[in-house]
């Protein structure tokens, strides 16, 4: 016990965040992937790999389906009412509306149930989501007041409308693992996945390793447990308790949280 609580207060103190960002097909390209590596390296972040993948190998692996597997089932298969919502989220989004969580249930619509009732597309309704009055209720799900044509609220997920853009023929999409300390760069200044914990369930779906989940494994976290943060399931973003943390699901206890802090509340330290 002590050896492990040695090696995860070592790995905590040295673990630098990671990421995964990509350039979609429309970008793939020398001009866009050379313009990307500067500004990484401008903003103090190291690329450590990078590579190509191709439209067969997107579909084959369903690797689009993956990276935005979680955003897909609460856009087209939870209903609202159905939504675990926490208490800072329920009182921001009657700060946001002017109306109770409860109240506003009857006319909220998720992404599915919207396309029909509005007549619109998939890309006629993230216009219409775009303009309308958004609020982050937690990572990955926003709603969005749509004025003018009914007060409908639903769920974020934007690649629904343009996943066929990733399989078709001659489609690619470039990629690139970096890495940096969280002392020049904290996540919520990143910008791109949630936390540490939801970066590592993109980056396992294309890629064989990772160094986080590694020294997850190394600090005593189960292999099992492991296996629900990596990959798409009913388990996927679960509740835990972690830590003095209240229970939460697994990715909005560790937003915006460093890498070397996410090792140590995982791993007890």
């Amino acid at each position: 016990m002590l050896a492990a609580l040695a090696t995860t207060l070592t790995l905590s103190v040295t673990m630098k965040n990671q990421a995964l960002v990509f350039l979609k097909p429309h970008a793939a390209n020398d001009a866009c992937d050379a313009f990307l590596k500067q500004h990484l390296e401008q903003a103090g972040i190291t690329v450590t790999s990078s590579g190509i993948k191709r439209a067969a190998e997107i579909d084959e692996q369903k690797l689009i389906d993956q990276h935005y597997g979680s955003l897909a089932d609460l856009a087209m298969g939870v209903q609202p009412g159905d939504m675990a919502v926490s208490p800072a989220a329920l009182q921001a989004f009657e700060d946001a509306y002017g109306l109770k969580w409860a109240q506003a249930l009857p006319s909220m619509l998720r992404n599915d149930d919207a396309l029909a009732q509005l007549g619109v597309d998939g890309l006629g309704l993230e216009a219409m989501w775009r303009a309308g009055k958004q609020l982050k209720l937690a990572p990955g799900t926003r709603d969005s007041r749509i004025d003018g044509v009914t007060q409908t609220d639903f769920h974020d997920f934007e690649s629904c409308a343009d996943r066929n853009a990733f399989v078709a023929p001659g489609a690619e999409v470039r990629y690139l693992v970096c890495e940096w300390d969280q002392a020049l760069l904290s996540w919520a200044a990143f910008r791109q996945s949630a936390g540490p914990l939801e970066g590592l369930k993109e980056r396992c779906a294309s890629l064989a390793s990772d160094p986080l989940a590694e020294a997850l494994l190394a600090g005593g976290v189960g292999r099992a447990t492991l296996e629900t943060v990596r990959h798409r399931g009913p388990q996927e973003n679960s509740v835990v308790s972690l830590g003095d943390a209240k229970a939460d699901k697994v990715f909005d206890l560790t937003e915006e949280m460093g890498a070397a802090e996410c090792v140590a509340l995982c791993c007890g330290a």
